[in-house]
Parts: structure tokens; sequence; C-alpha cells
């Protein structure tokens, strides 16, 4: 039987899986409330909807934090 957070582990690596608000949470190690307000302050990429449902893929998500990585290292 797995555990959420080993079956989170393998949709993190895949770069096509789509996250959920909480996994985006999980992945970033932060609360909900924290990503919403670093979607809204332009932090954190905007998420798309599918029905009721927020989604951001894996791959936009580590694009943008390796962008703002090399932003502040060139620094």
């Amino acid at each position: 039987m797995k555990t959420q957070g080993t079956e989170n582990m393998h949709k993190f690596d895949n770069p096509n899986a789509l996250l959920t608000l909480e996994e985006v949470a999980e992945y970033v190690g932060c609360a909900r409330s924290t990503v919403y307000r670093l979607v809204a302050e332009g932090e954190l990429p905007r998420f798309f909807k599918i029905g009721k449902i927020n989604f951001m893929r894996v791959a936009t998500l580590r694009t943008f934090i390796e962008k703002r990585e090399q932003s502040a290292l060139a620094a």
C-alpha cells in the first residue's frame, strides 16, 4: 500500500503530471494560503482550471523555480 507522500513523489517525478493546489503547496513546502498569496503576487505561476479544480504542471513549476534560482545566484 502506498502512502500519500510516496504517491506524490512519483507524481512530482513526471514533468507532465498535473498538480493540485495542495500538491503545489507540498512541493514548495508551504501552506495553501501561501501558495495563493505567491500566485497573486506573481511569485508563482498561475494555475489553470479543469472544471472547478486548479492545476499546474510539474514542468511549469520546476521551470519557474529554476529561473528564480538562477536569478538569485546571478545577483
